[in-house]
């Protein structure tokens, strides 16, 4: 398969959501491969969401809306975390 063609699939998926029916339409390896991407980038984008919606409640001094889902944990909880291996970070080992 062609990068052009890997690279609309991958953005198929992500408007569409991974099925299984999409499964045939490129080979096992790549589908797993795509798929395991939009997973990470799935769950980065919630905590990156709940991490800025709990931020900026602090200079708000406001609850969160009804109509907004609530953060899994607390603010302490996302500033704490690390990511020694994200592209563009040295290492400090």
């Amino acid at each position: 398969m062609t990068k052009v063609k890997w690279i609309a699939f991958a953005l198929l998926l992500s408007v569409t959501g991974s099925r299984a029916e999409d499964e045939g339409k490129i080979d096992s390896e790549q589908f797993a491969h795509v798929k395991s991407l939009l997973n990470i980038q799935h769950n980065e984008a919630m905590w990156w969401r709940n991490a800025c919606l709990l931020y900026f409640q602090t200079f708000a001094k406001k609850p969160i809306p009804e109509n907004y889902e609530k953060p899994d944990h607390t603010l302490v909880y996302y500033e704490a975390l690390q990511f020694p291996y994200a592209p563009g970070i040295r290492p400090r080992w």
